[in-house]
């Protein structure tokens, strides 16, 4: 473990310790959470099928397919096939009085050889299908602390018709590249944002972490990615995310058994005069954004005097809004992500508001 001293204020210097952790999660079929979903041109019912995919389960199949094709053997023409997947032990890294700073996050998926559904990946060296086929992977949307939400998609009762909606900003899509193998293959995609994002809203909506929705760019046949599921036969091909995060301990408040010492009050000379309430400016609130250039993103440390919700602008140079958040903030100092991964390298502005707090602070990104 090691301590990093920053300075807060010209008065005040608080010491955080870090402790970065690497870990696997790979469930299999009693733990994991994945489904294809699955629906055909028109409504059709292909032969065989009591009924049209679209208004079926696929959470048991043994792969996951992300495919634009056609069934005319079945007497079907043209369809599409998308596939969600939930790491529901995110929760784990959740530890009382400290902050998950997640440092990497990988979601890597393996194709069998050979695949036991569909025609495998059509993308590849020598491919008489050669249509590039690169996907996206989007977040499916936190369930906003309530129970019953539509968005807390059942790997057992999930289908085309109900599939749970998923989060259409664009600094967090993530592209999945096209394959270069039929069989056998091994992909790897960075997530990393849309994780930090999910653990940061787990500190206060237990259903935040409704995973991630896997989808072809271009949904138009014959594309295919075919991918083990959890319930595979084959343990070593199970979906994995492998993270490393940091441990960045709170600072805690006083206790009864921890007084603070006060200076006696100052005279108010506005003392009988009109007053209104002030709004917490960012120099009173100690903001700070780490790591200022930066690359990939940055980490807003906010301190709340209460638990309270904020709304996150950034702008470009021009003053042009780019993109906007809501935020919910615990009392005490609240960590919150935002990517840059999108963004030209540039000078951005960014915007917190709130009940009592008004900041504006500059963001470089290389």
């Amino acid at each position: 473990m090691k301590k990093i001293i920053i300075t807060m204020s010209t008065l005040m210097i608080s010491t955080i310790s870090y402790s970065q952790t690497s870990v696997t999660f790979k469930p299999g079929p009693t733990v994991g959470e994945d489904a294809t979903i699955w629906q055909l041109e028109g409504k059709c019912k292909p032969t065989g099928l009591p009924q049209t995919p679209a208004l079926m389960n696929w959470g048991s199949n043994k792969e996951m397919a992300v495919t634009a094709w056609t069934w005319r053997d079945a007497g079907c023409a043209q369809g599409a096939q998308r596939s969600l997947i939930r790491f529901k032990d995110l929760n784990t890294l959740m530890v009382p009085n400290y902050i998950t700073q997640i440092v990497s996050a990988k979601l890597r998926l393996f194709t069998p050889n050979p695949t036991t559904e569909g025609y495998g990946n059509n993308y590849y060296p020598g491919t008489p299908l050669p249509n590039p086929n690169p996907g996206w992977i989007q977040r499916v949307l936190p369930g906003n602390n309530v129970a019953t939400s539509p968005n807390n998609w059942n790997e057992n009762t999930v289908t085309w018709n109900t599939q749970p909606p998923v989060d259409l900003n664009s600094l967090i899509l993530y592209v999945i590249p096209s394959t270069n193998a039929r069989y056998g293959f091994i992909q790897e995609v960075d997530v990393t944002n849309i994780t930090q994002q999910i653990v940061n809203e787990l500190t206060y909506d237990p259903y935040a972490n409704n995973g991630f929705r896997l989808s072809l760019q271009d949904e138009i046949y014959y594309r295919s990615q075919i991918y083990a599921s959890s319930d595979n036969a084959n343990s070593n091909l199970w979906p994995e995310l492998v993270v490393t995060y940091n441990l960045i301990l709170r600072k805690s408040a006083p206790t009864e058994d921890q007084p603070i010492m006060q200076m006696p009050a100052q005279d108010d000379p506005t003392k009988g005069m009109n007053s209104s309430r002030q709004e917490v400016k960012s120099g009173d609130t100690k903001v700070s954004i780490v790591p200022n250039p930066t690359v990939s993103g940055w980490n807003i440390n906010i301190p709340s005097p209460k638990e309270t919700t904020v709304t996150v602008n950034v702008y470009d140079s021009s003053s042009k809004k780019i993109n906007t958040d809501i935020h919910h903030l615990n009392s005490g100092v609240n960590t919150l992500y935002l990517s840059a991964e999108k963004l030209v390298s540039g000078i951005y502005f960014i915007e917190v508001k709130g009940s009592g707090i008004n900041i504006n602070e500059k963001a470089i990104k290389r």
